[in-house]
């Protein structure tokens, strides 16, 4: 695949400390405006969609289209449902031991090219949710790439190299959809948002929805910082395939229309 993610295209401007605090200080900020005002910004914010990307906003209208006509009520009740920091680690304790305790590593904080193999291998032979969640939070990392951690004791892993870098980017944005997918049981392919509606008081949904909440909440915060615009092109060609999951997260999807 020649799409690359060099990581010196990162332009993170500020650390995860300071994006939750000026993500909660914006979460005040919301709840102080008017009724009038928020249901002009999501107007206007379905314009620009409109008008940047037509196709994404017919599709959203033909599966959704309450979504995208919800009152001022909405942005009440969803206001403490934006994924933060907390919502994108994945399983922290986990529910199986990370296989990467198997790999002989050269630190105990470096992900390795030959740990991400050994996760993608397991992925693909035999579905290991274990190795699902490492390349799950492998790929937070490397969304978070350049942010500040070095006061984060929860960070047990780091990316040292951009070809590491490049492979957890690929690999997840490639074959995530099909992972979520076949997690949840949902078709292949395409989808409405019923079925998704049905698996949300489910036991695969109760166990699996983090996974879908932090794939699609940590691309959302990578397309942020990217500048290149052709791998944002490719990173939105991909999460297209998963598009029909933000119906489980109203927050979620209004944050990837005002970035559109």
């Amino acid at each position: 695949m020649d799409i690359e993610y060099p990581v010196w295209d990162l332009e993170p401007e500020v650390s995860d400390e300071e994006g939750m605090e000026e993500e909660e200080e914006g979460s005040g900020r919301m709840s102080k405006k008017s009724c009038k005002v928020v249901a002009k910004e999501h107007k206007d914010q379905l314009q620009r969609l409109k008008e940047k990307d037509p196709d994404f906003l017919k599709y959203l209208e033909e599966h959704d289209k309450e979504l995208l006509e919800f009152d001022d009520e909405d942005f009440e009740e969803d206001g403490d449902a934006d994924v933060g920091d907390g919502d994108m680690l994945v399983d922290e304790e986990g529910r199986d031991h990370d296989i990467a305790k198997e790999d002989e590593k050269p630190s105990d904080n470096v992900i390795t090219s030959a740990t991400v193999e050994s996760w993608c291998n397991s992925v693909r032979e035999s579905g290991k949710m274990s190795a699902v969640r490492s390349l799950l939070k492998a790929f937070r990392i490397a969304c978070h790439y350049g942010d500040d951690e070095a006061g984060d004791s929860s960070a047990k892993y780091s990316i040292m190299s951009s070809s590491v870098f490049n492979k957890v980017m690929l690999f997840v944005l490639s074959e995530m959809d099909g992972i979520l997918r076949n997690v949840l049981g949902l078709p292949a392919y395409g989808g409405k948002k019923e079925p998704v509606n049905d698996l949300l008081h489910t036991k695969k949904w109760m166990n699996y929805n983090h996974l879908a909440k932090s794939y699609l909440g940590n691309a959302l915060y990578v397309l942020n910082l990217i500048t290149d615009t052709q791998m944002i092109s490719f990173t939105l060609s991909r999460l297209e395939f998963s598009s029909v999951l933000l119906v489980a997260f109203p927050a979620l999807l209004r944050k990837y229309i005002k970035f559109l």
